[in-house]
C-alpha cells in the first residue's frame, strides 16, 4: 500500500529525528520508539502543523499520533 503525501511527508519527519520503526494504518501514525524519542517527534510534528493539530497516546510499546 502506497503512503500519501502527506503520509509520506509525516515519515520523512520522523526520520529525522530518529529512525525509529514508523507506519500509517487508518490515518493514525504508529511509532515504536522511546519516549523521549516520542516528545522529540511530537514536538517536531506540532512545529510544522501547529498546537492542538497532533494528539499522542501511548498503545503497548509503541506511540499512536493522531491528526485533527
Amino acid at each position: 500500500m502506497q503512503n500519501t503525501k502527506f503520509e509520506q511527508y509525516v515519515l520523512d519527519i520522523v526520520r529525522l529525528v530518529n529512525d525509529p520503526s514508523a507506519s500509517f494504518f487508518s490515518g493514525t501514525l504508529f511509532v515504536q520508539c522511546s519516549e523521549d524519542t516520542a516528545r522529540a517527534v511530537f514536538h517536531k510534528l506540532t512545529a510544522w502543523l501547529g498546537l492542538g493539530a497532533v494528539v499522542v497516546s501511548k498503545v503497548g510499546d509503541e506511540y499512536a499520533y493522531d491528526f485533527v
